[in-house]
């Protein structure tokens, strides 16, 4: 039997698509990323090269936001963002 959770996702770069398709055809998941640009190719198709079209397509209880009124109430979640590296 599937344990049934949420699982946040921050960030929809090629980290955290990739974990949010492969998370999401088994568990709820809400990917939250604040560029719009990036949530409107999401919801239409995968937004890189990272996961194709048809798994994205697979991973049915993803849910793609720009709204933090969303991230709450998760069981796990994940911060999938750059790094800014310099050096001094």
């Amino acid at each position: 039997m599937m344990l049934m959770m949420k699982i946040g996702v921050v960030g929809l770069g090629y980290v955290g698509i990739s974990l949010a398709v492969a998370l999401g055809r088994y568990y709820e998941v809400i990917d939250f990323d604040s560029d719009t640009k990036k949530i409107d190719n999401s919801s239409r198709d995968n937004p890189t090269t990272e996961v194709s079209s048809e798994a994205l397509r697979r991973a049915d209880k993803i849910f793609f936001t720009t709204g933090s009124g969303k991230l709450g109430g998760f069981k796990i979640s994940t911060i999938s963002v750059p790094n800014l590296l310099w050096s001094n």
